[in-house]
């Protein structure tokens, strides 16, 4: 069927119903049929899935009504003129909901409206993709990209809210760099978002997938990102900027409604995401290919502009003022000095009054070379630094004050470090800095630096190189000049060329006198003619001669010629130095040395040196004196024959460590061997002597005889052996003393312990309304009481025949769970009975170690048996004490909650029946009419009356009406549920209380008990009484009331019915 006006009356007549039926569901496109009041008289199965309905479930429905939200505002009217005009109007719509393009084709047909829905979704998206390719295609910059991308993103997917990320230069967040809606509260809390969050936008990025949320997964997802969510957004998309697999970021897009995010939805929005990222994508290719240009051609200046000089001041000016210019705000470059430390040579900013900011920190702040960062680092490990964004945090961190302004004022908003490397050698740093928050340094700006840096190292080195060549001339003329030595240097005439200020001083002759002459003036005996080739001093050192002064006086001097070639041109040169004073020295040495030899020998302490193999070289008499050799015999040993064989290696440890320079003297005691075959304790101290070159020579030991010193150790060693034993005796008592003190202080907090534990457990038993109570508060303080020890707790049985378990704790014992008192041998005796697990012994458990029985005994009665089962240890006499305090205590309990059973039995129930009486009914009916309001449900009451019963009493006996009435109330608890309640309310008269029970219910109810009343038989002296019947009154809540009086009032009326009509019957109250 098409939609161009067709009349459905026109294929009716044709067409058969089942044909037309099967035409209509043909259709390939949605189809409505409305009647005249808008109702849906048919839809087909593409139209109710349209509106998410079944076909079945849309017939009847308003369609403005129901499905307005898929509808737009042009509806109204487009019905109006179509059914006005009888003709067909269509129009398009854009469904947020239903995410797709529709148009719509409204045909009158006599009263009805036929629509007709075709789905343009797909047409109108390729439409759309081809605009926004066109949009993009113009682009020129990243920011028109992303406001074009945004603009048709909103306008094109029906969003609200749209934004854009960028993975900033780490690669570690996504920056917002674009948004459309976005209100300036969630602009500032989005900016920055780590890449790690578990937030939708982050996914997308991580994962190179979209995702798409709504509704409780949208919650889920942002609990830890509540801030970054809109509160209208019921639908989010996340779409990755991908490019050949690579993130360049994500388009976030936020919908006020749920959307459905189909199969054809998503590949549309994909298709746009990707156009997008590949527009972003080549405008900064063309922006990074502009940029390298620019970057070659600055590159090229600069390298021409630092080679045009060899200045190094002027170089470093230079390159600084390139950078700024061009790269920086701040420029600051480090050269490393001869110790290897960098020292700031040049600072550079656009405005030179920032100068002294970076002046005064340097002041007071200096580079330290430990640092392991900035630029130290960068100059230790020849890797540049990039800090994209100098973080105010950081800044603020900075503990010193005066640090933290400095910073503040020069206004760091991006800092790059590059190493100075030429020839594979960091000789320094450069230092840029951008105080432009809007344009943050990258890795292109950061290569531009380290090939500039690159480039100007090997100029500044050359300038290094010029500026040592030119210094190294004006070192060596000033070196020759203030060196204390005479230097005269004669060319290949023999005519003296240098004569320095030394050379003035010695001979007593100015260098302009001197040039020009030969040097045979200054020597007693010159020497032969040809000194160049024949001189025999030429390359020797330290050779000793007499020189003359120009007045003629001699003086003993040291010469040392060399021989160079300058320029081709060959120069002898003479360093002579004036040995006079040096002569006057060695004579001095001489007289020390004998008055050292003096004191050697006069010394009150053994003294000798001692040779590298371990030789006796010399020794004073006292040394022989203390060993008792001559010294001739102790020339002939060795030092390490004459050490006791104990002593020997720590004394050889002590050599080895003073010839490997570990130590410079030691000291040590040990023995030496006597002639004779004695010992003699010793105190020797020893150091080695070393020539100039510090080479090892020999050994110095000074031996100090120490016999009395051991002799009064040994007294004092005995002694202090002897204090020492004693003070161990009386360690040993007070020891002993604490020990006992510490078993008393354990017995006490053991014992406190106890008592607290039966204090509450005491308190616990008097608060307990059930046996099942008393049974758990017995085991819970049992267990805290006696630890690691099993045991059980008996009760009596009905019968009193018998005892039976009633609870265990700390694991099983080997008791029964039931046993006769004649069984136990506690129960027997009526006190404690313990076995230690031989002998005799309980027939109610086979327990191999052992046990503790105690009778639970309270007021006369014995109530139980509290049972213990320990190892074979046994059980000390404060455990047993414990266990029949405990014993006490629960027999009490239990007795006490036994009465108090009792009393509240008697108190709610009939003692003839043995069913409860009317007090219970009134507080049991007040709770039930409670649960019954909240959960809507029904109650019924039954009132019953036994039917003559004064004439069986007196037929029969007033003991043959106890009999009945006690068979009536057995029958009545058989004849009902746990959760209702019989009670006699008073003589013959009894009520139920059905929990739950309609009136109907109630009723089945009453018949049954009516029934089985007529077969009750009762047995009264050997005689059997028949024929007992009951009338009754049934009445329900609410029907009848909403309290008890009224309930039963109503029953009550129903009852005497009963008995008016005939009795041994039901009646419902009216």
């Amino acid at each position: 069927m098409t939609t161009e006006g067709m009349s459905m009356t026109s294929l009716s007549p044709v067409l058969p119903p089942r044909t037309l039926e099967t035409l209509l569901v043909s259709v390939p496109s949605a189809l409505f049929v409305l009647d005249a009041d808008g109702r849906v008289l048919y839809a087909n199965a593409l139209a109710a899935n349209l509106v998410r309905r079944s076909p079945e479930s849309v017939l009847g429905c308003d369609i403005a009504q129901e499905f307005g939200q898929f509808l737009s505002a042009q509806w109204d009217q487009a019905c109006q003129t179509a059914r006005s005009e009888q003709r067909t109007v269509e129009y398009e719509l854009h469904n947020v909901a239903l995410a797709g393009w529709f148009r719509l084709f409204l045909t009158p047909v006599e009263d009805n409206l036929v629509i007709h829905i075709k789905d343009t979704t797909e047409l109108n998206r390729m439409m759309q993709l081809q605009q926004v390719s066109t949009a993009l295609a113009r682009c020129t910059t990243p920011d028109e990209v992303i406001e074009v991308t945004l603009l048709q993103a909103v306008s094109t997917m029906g969003a609200y809210l749209g934004a854009v990320f960028e993975l900033d230069l780490s690669g570690e967040n996504l920056e917002l760099v674009g948004d459309v809606g976005y209100p300036e509260t969630l602009r500032a809390t989005a900016k920055y978002v780590p890449l790690a969050e578990n937030f939708p936008p982050c996914e997308a990025v991580r994962t190179g997938k979209p995702v798409f949320l709504l509704g409780e997964a949208l919650d889920q997802r942002y609990v830890g990102r509540a801030e970054i969510r809109s509160a209208r957004t019921q639908s989010l998309a996340s779409l990755p900027l991908l490019v050949e697999e690579r993130a360049l970021g994500v388009l976030v897009l936020s919908f006020q409604t749920e959307q459905t995010f189909g199969q054809q939805a998503q590949a549309f929005m994909l298709a746009f995401a990707l156009q997008c990222a590949q527009a972003l994508e080549r405008v900064r290719g063309r922006a990074v290919i502009e940029e390298s240009r620019e970057r070659l051609a600055f590159l090229a200046a600069a390298s021409a502009l630092l080679s045009s000089s060899l200045d190094i001041h002027g170089t470093l000016q230079r390159l600084g003022q390139l950078a700024v210019e061009n790269v920086a705000n701040w420029v600051t470059i480090f050269l490393a000095d001869e110790t290897g430390h960098l020292q700031l040579t040049t600072a550079v900013h656009r405005d030179p009054d920032h100068l002294p900011l970076l002046n005064a920190l340097m002041d007071n702040y200096p580079l330290n070379m430990n640092d392991q960062h900035g630029v130290v680092q960068v100059y230790r490990t020849g890797r540049s630094s990039l800090v994209g964004a100098v973080a105010v945090t950081v800044i603020d961190a900075i503990p010193d004050v005066g640090k933290r302004e400095i910073l503040r004022a020069m206004r760091l908003e991006s800092l790059m470090t590059v190493p100075l490397t030429t020839r594979g050698r960091v000789i320094g740093a450069m230092a840029l800095a951008s105080s432009n928050a809007e344009k943050a340094y990258g890795p292109e700006d950061l290569e531009l630096a380290a090939e500039l840096a690159r480039r100007a190292a090997g100029i500044i080195e050359n300038a290094q190189l010029f500026s040592a060549a030119q210094d190294g001339e004006a070192r060596l003329a000033g070196i020759i000049g203030t060196v204390t030595d005479a230097v005269i240097t004669s060319d290949e005439q023999g005519l003296i060329v240098v004569f320095n200020a030394a050379a003035e001083q010695m001979f007593g002759l100015s260098a302009f006198e001197a040039l020009g002459q030969s040097p045979e003036h200054f020597r007693p005996s010159p020497l032969p003619d040809n000194q160049l080739a024949a001189s025999s001093m030429v390359g020797t050192a330290g050779h000793r001669m007499f020189a003359e002064r120009a007045d003629g006086t001699s003086f003993p001097v040291e010469e040392t010629t060399s021989e160079v070639v300058v320029r081709g041109q060959r120069l002898l040169t003479s360093v002579i130095r004036d040995v006079t004073e040096r002569l006057q020295t060695e004579q001095t040495l001489l007289e020390s040395e004998a008055r050292f030899r003096t004191t050697f020998e006069q010394a009150a302490v053994g003294i000798a040196h001692v040779g590298l193999n371990g030789r006796w070289q010399s020794v004073n008499d006292r040394l022989c004196d203390i060993v008792g050799y001559s010294r001739e015999e102790l020339l002939t040993l060795s030092f390490p024959e004459m050490t006791h064989k104990d002593d020997l290696e720590e004394d050889l440890e002590y050599v080895d460590q003073l010839r490997s320079g570990n130590i410079r003297t030691y000291s040590m005691r040990k023995r030496f061997y006597r002639k004779g075959g004695g010992l003699v304790w010793v105190n020797i101290t020893g150091s080695l002597m070393r020539d100039s070159n510090g080479e090892a020579q020999y050994f110095i030991k000074v031996v100090e005889d120490i016999t009395d010193i051991k002799q009064a150790e040994v007294a004092l060693r005995a002694a202090r052996d002897d204090l020492e034993r004693r003070v161990e005796e009386r360690t040993g008592d007070l020891q002993r003393l604490s020990q006992e003190l510490q078993v008393q202080v354990q017995e006490l907090e053991l014992r406190n312990g106890e008592a607290k534990v039966l204090s509450e457990m005491s308190e616990m038993l008097q608060a307990c309304f059930t046996f099942h109570e008393v049974e758990q508060v017995v085991a819970q303080h049992a267990a805290q009481l006696f630890p690691g020890i099993p045991g059980k707790l008996y009760a009596y049985g009905a019968s009193k025949n018998g005892l039976e378990e009633l609870v265990a704790w700390n694991g099983q014992s080997t008791s029964a769970f039931l046993f006769g008192p004649e069984e136990c041998w506690g129960l027997r005796r009526g006190r404690l009975f313990a076995s230690a697990g031989g002998g005799l012994t309980c027939q109610h458990h086979r327990a191999t170690g052992a046990t503790l029985c105690v009778p639970m005994l309270a007021q006369g009665e014995t109530v139980g048996l509290l049972y213990l089962e320990g190892n074979e240890a046994g059980f000390s006499k404060r455990q047993e004490r414990l266990a029949q305090t405990v014993a006490e205590t629960v027999a009490l309990a239990m007795v006490n909650l036994r009465l108090r059973e009792t009393l509240r039995q008697q108190s709610i129930r009939d003692p003839l029946t043995g069913l409860f009486n009317r007090r219970y009914l009134e507080e049991t009916f007040e709770r039930e009419l409670r649960r019954a309001e909240r959960k809507s449900e029904c109650i019924g009451i039954i009132m019953l009356d036994v039917d003559r019963f004064k004439t069986f009493n007196d037929t029969h006996g007033h003991e043959a009406g106890d009999a009945l009435l006690k068979a009536l109330g057995g029958l009545l608890k058989e004849s009902i549920r746990a959760e209702d309640v019989a009670c006699r309310y008073g003589g013959e008269e009894f009520t139920l209380l059905l929990t739950g029970a309609t009136q109907q219910q109630t009723f089945d109810r009453a018949e049954q008990i009516r029934e089985a009343i007529t077969r009750l038989k009762i047995m009264n002296q050997g005689k059997i009484l028949e024929g007992v019947s009951a009338s009754m009154g049934v009445a329900t809540f609410p029907q009848h009331g909403r309290e008890l009086a009224g309930l039963v009032r109503a029953a009550d009326l129903a009852l005497y019915r009963a008995k008016r009509e005939g009795r041994n019957r039901v009646i419902n109250a009216d």
